[in-house]
């Protein structure tokens, strides 16, 4: 369902280039899921290339989208920078367990900077 409703979001919004982050430091999880949702976005007939820690910022020529891993931008400035280069951020946090006022920081800060923000990933 979560593919689904991505791409949706990516034709109606012409959405090429999308940052993964989270509000806690722990991210493995969300490498995790960005891998496992441009799989399911591809597997959908819509494709889509995986970026880890921003290695590679554009779709290559086959990919309609790209998600990008990049560090939890109100934590690291270098996160913040990348996100701004992106069409629009999704947080993937870890369920049950990231901490409400943690993720009130971070979309804070997403807001403050005008940066599109898409939604959350809830990964387990």
């Amino acid at each position: 369902m979560m593919a689904e409703n991505m791409i949706q979001m990516c034709r109606e919004k012409d959405l090429r280039v999308i940052g993964l982050t989270t509000s806690t430091r722990y991210v493995d999880y969300k490498k995790k899921a960005g891998k496992e949702l441009a799989k399911a976005m591809t597997e959908a007939g819509y494709p889509t290339g995986y970026s880890e820690d921003g290695a590679r910022m554009e779709p290559s020529g086959k990919e309609q989208c790209l998600l990008v891993d990049i560090p939890p931008i109100h934590l690291f400035a270098d996160g913040m920078n990348t996100a701004k280069k992106m069409d629009g951020v999704i947080s993937v946090e870890r369920y049950a367990y990231t901490r409400y006022k943690d993720f009130e920081v971070m979309l804070k800060a997403l807001l403050e900077k005008n940066i599109l923000f898409l939604g959350v990933v809830a990964h387990r």
